[in-house]
């Protein structure tokens, strides 16, 4: 394939950090990078589900102010804003007529990742997706989007009980012979595939560029048609430094300049 895929960063930049502006300019254009999420921080495990995350998401400002920084390098933006599938229709419409301004930007309405099918956790997030479906996107053009676990019968279950997911369904795995299994699976099923590729040192991981370029070029010629990068910034702790855990290192030198896996990344995309 010649024409370059679609490519979001999960995690974005926190608007805060230090070097925040030229780290959006590096994802932009070193990764080449189309939309990141919002800044991932650190939750309470004592608590957090994927239907109640806690401080894992930043606020409605924060993520506004990421949107008009990821805009200044012509990156949109995935934004978690849990007031748009409220059952309240004042909250959601509050919600709605604050991002208005800036809808241009989004690219979809994150709803949070992982949802287990066996959880109490997927009923919610079924519902809130008939709302962000039925009420938001006619509303505001602009949908709703879930990361899977990479089961088979998760995606399966997914495209059942949420069905537009034909046309952008995405699911994450690490292990590159279970992703190109998933993919050669499902991509003739739905329009739009992404698939997850991990470009962050953590756990027993330790992406090289030789690698992420290879298993994106494998997973596009599987029939992944969009990436999902792991992680574009580092994971970070309340003060804005990397959180130990996830930082080691990512596609954003301390500075906010590119590194190596920033240009694997972007090369991956076009290969």
């Amino acid at each position: 394939m010649s024409s370059s895929a679609e490519t979001w960063a999960f995690c974005g930049v926190h608007p805060d950090a230090p070097s925040a502006a030229r780290a959006v300019q590096t994802l932009a254009v070193s990764a080449g990078i189309d939309a990141t999420f919002g800044p991932a921080m650190p939750p309470d495990w004592s608590t957090y589900t994927p239907a109640e995350p806690g401080g894992r998401y930043v606020d409605p400002d924060t993520y506004d102010r990421l949107t008009e920084l990821n805009a200044s390098v012509g990156m949109k933006t995935v934004v978690y804003d849990a007031r748009l599938w409220s059952t309240d229709a004042s909250v959601r419409q509050t919600a709605i007529d604050f991002w208005m301004p800036s809808i241009d930007w989004i690219r979809a309405f994150d709803l949070g990742d992982e949802f287990d099918p066996g959880s109490a956790d997927w009923a919610v997030l079924v519902a809130r997706w008939r709302i962000m479906i039925d009420i938001v996107y006619p509303a505001t053009g602009v949908g709703p989007f879930t990361n899977h676990l990479p089961y088979a019968e998760v995606l399966s279950k997914a495209l059942v009980d949420m069905p537009e997911q034909v046309d952008h369904l995405s699911f994450d795995s690490y292990d590159e012979p279970t992703a190109l299994a998933l993919t050669a699976e499902f991509d003739p099923q739905v329009h739009n595939l992404m698939v997850a590729v991990n470009a962050l040192k953590h756990g027993p991981y330790s992406p090289t560029s030789a690698g992420i370029v290879s298993q994106m070029k494998n997973l596009r010629a599987a029939g992944a048609d969009s990436f999902l990068i792991f992680g574009g910034a580092t994971p970070y702790n309340s003060d804005l430094t990397p959180d130990p855990t996830f930082g080691n290192r990512s596609l954003i030198s301390p500075n906010g300049a590119p590194n190596s896996w920033a240009n694997a990344v972007l090369r991956g995309a076009q290969s």
